[in-house]
């Protein structure tokens, strides 16, 4: 008798422990599914594309201007700050290094020579 009750809890704190990490899961993924849905604003600083694009300090961003949404220019300044289209900003969160040679030629601008694609 003794066995089945030490059995019947040991099953218990199973299931109680899987349906806890069920809803950990689902709350988790509610969470990382609100913050990348969240849409941009129609004007977007530095820091928030950054943010969004991740992989990068703010510092790296703010010094290298070919780094930035349409490689620095395309901006228009909200409130004193330094922001872009959300339309170039979406475009610009796709951009890898490999694709910054052709990004920055489109926007006219000419990368620093260690940057620019090898042949």
């Amino acid at each position: 008798m003794e066995m089945s009750k030490d059995r019947f809890l040991l099953e218990s704190i199973q299931l109680n422990t899987s349906r806890l990490l069920s809803l950990l899961e689902e709350q988790n993924s509610a969470c990382c599914k609100e913050a990348s849905d969240t849409p941009l604003p129609e004007w977007v600083n530095l820091e928030l594309a950054v943010e969004k694009k991740g992989g990068g300090s703010l510092s790296t961003y703010r010094t290298r201007y070919y780094l930035q949404p349409c490689c620095g220019r395309n901006s228009k300044r909200i409130a004193g700050r330094k922001c872009w289209h959300r339309d170039d900003v979406l475009e610009w969160l796709n951009i890898t290094d490999e694709l910054l040679p052709e990004y920055a030629t489109k926007w006219g601008v000419t990368l620093p020579s260690d940057k620019q694609l090898r042949a």
